[in-house]
């Protein structure tokens, strides 16, 4: 059980998924910003008053000294709290008390704005996660106008479930807000990028959510990782391997291991993938129905270093 406290637990989208661990921590870090607060005008009216002091009478003995001396503790008092964070942001990504405590405020407030449950799909209401998104599309991907070759083939009943729910959201977008399902869903903020919260949605739509053969992610790092603990199959983008309807296709702009963005594949060739994704600029028979703002769109991805991998869940037949 304590083992908990150490390592990582990404269940809901973020490494520090222990309220408990997160909750001690935001007390903690309020008192430090307290500490912070006092701390260094208590010492500097004590070094007010023994300079005065020292005007009034110089030749008392350690008076600078002593005087330099507070100061200098003021000062290192005052940056306790940048040395905390300093040292937490440079823990390894999987010790989670870094992490809580870098999101200890925010799980504080959501968990008492929010009840510790999950909700119903069919409710539309918000269920328990700790939003941690990764960014969303720096600069431009490589990819070609339209919205792929049209043809859905499935790999089975469980890649075509998926895929047919992710094409029965197509066209829904920001501008109409038709797209808040899904952050609701995902218990995210309207400003926040969406991309992962689509194929989540989408996953959970198909059962597959309940069947726990699909993480529940908002962030394309942490589902990554997720769908590796779950045993999911694993195809770096650079092996060859040909992408299959039902895949869930991971982007890195950087083409680095830091991922930015993920879609569902609908079908591939030689050249390209093609894909449905949301938080996305609306292509092909989207366009219209996107009103010119991002939304779940057909996208044609030329099969590059933008792409870095694809992962088959464990669908069944």
């Amino acid at each position: 059980m304590y083992i908990q406290f150490l390592t990582c637990n990404q269940n809901l989208g973020t490494c520090c998924s222990d309220y408990a661990l997160a909750s001690f921590l935001d007390v903690a870090r309020r008192i430090v910003e307290l500490i912070q607060l006092i701390a260094p005008i208590l010492l500097l009216v004590m070094a007010a008053i023994q300079l005065i002091r020292l005007l009034v009478n110089p030749e008392l003995k350690n008076g600078l000294k002593g005087l330099t001396k507070k100061f200098i503790a003021a000062a290192i008092v005052f940056f306790v709290p940048v040395f905390l964070d300093a040292g937490m942001s440079i823990l390894p990504t999987d010790i989670s008390i870094g992490a809580c405590w870098q999101s200890a405020k925010s799980v504080r407030e959501l968990s008492k704005a929010t009840p510790q449950k999950y909700a119903a799909l069919s409710d539309q209401k918000a269920s328990t996660m700790i939003p941690n998104p990764d960014d969303y599309e720096e600069g431009v991907p490589s990819s070609t106008t339209g919205g792929g070759d049209g043809t859905v083939h499935a790999t089975g009943a469980g890649a075509e479930r998926i895929v047919n729910v992710a094409l029965g959201e197509l066209g829904n977008h920001e501008k109409d807000h038709s797209h808040h399902k899904y952050e609701t869903f995902n218990n995210l903020s309207d400003d926040t990028p969406w991309c992962a919260a689509f194929v989540t949605w989408c996953a959970g739509a198909a059962g597959f959510l309940d069947q726990g053969i699909f993480p529940r992610f908002v962030g394309c790092s942490t589902g990554f990782r997720e769908f590796k603990k779950l045993g999911a199959d694993i195809h770096l983008a650079n092996t060859g391997y040909t992408p299959q309807a039902g895949d869930i296709i991971f982007f890195s702009w950087k083409g680095t291991s830091e991922l930015n963005h993920v879609g569902i594949v609908l079908s591939s060739d030689a050249s390209n993938v093609y894909t449905i994704e949301g938080n996305t600029k609306c292509e092909g028979e989207a366009i219209p129905l996107c009103e010119g703002s991002d939304g779940v769109s057909k996208k044609t991805r030329a099969r590059n270093r933008t792409i870095y991998a694809y992962v088959t869940p464990h669908y069944g037949s």
